[in-house]
């Protein structure tokens, strides 16, 4: 019964990555902006997200496990939905300013999940830590699209 609710939370986690395959993602649009010189190569999100969802759902599984913590599963819930919601509003909607808001809150939730890790297994922050730092740089690289697109 581990095995299956260890693959329910990575799916869950992975969300967010199947709803840019049903969204009407636009390269062109993507290519046509002007991005900052930080910005990485194509396939660096391509490598990164996948690790980034099965580490979410590893912690939260391990913390379902372990604890039974209703409160970091409704944080992992909600960044899920919230980053499906960033792809919908930045590639779907190709809003820049909606997708820059919708930041705050990831950001949010992901600084309260690294605090409940803290209070609980400090060795698990590691496995959500990269992941904070890699949406801090998204942050960045959305506001400065959004200022050399203005």
């Amino acid at each position: 019964m581990k095995i299956l609710r260890f693959f329910f939370f990575i799916l869950v986690a992975f969300i967010p990555s199947s709803t840019s395959n049903l969204i009407q993602f636009s390269r062109e649009w993507y290519d046509s902006l002007i991005k900052p010189h930080f910005t990485p190569p194509d396939w660096i999100f391509g490598l990164i997200w996948p690790i980034w969802f099965f580490s979410l759902g590893t912690a939260c599984f391990l913390v379902w496990e372990k604890f039974r913590l209703k409160k970091y599963v409704f944080l992992f819930l909600i960044n899920t939905v919230l980053l499906t919601l960033w792809n919908i509003a930045f590639f779907g909607l190709k809003s820049l300013f909606l997708g820059g808001f919708l930041f705050l809150p990831i950001l949010l939730v992901g600084a309260l999940k690294i605090k409940t890790l803290y209070e609980i297994r400090k060795p698990w922050i590691l496995l959500v830590l990269p992941y904070f730092v890699w949406i801090i740089f998204a942050f960045i690289l959305n506001l400065s699209l959004i200022s050399l697109n203005w």
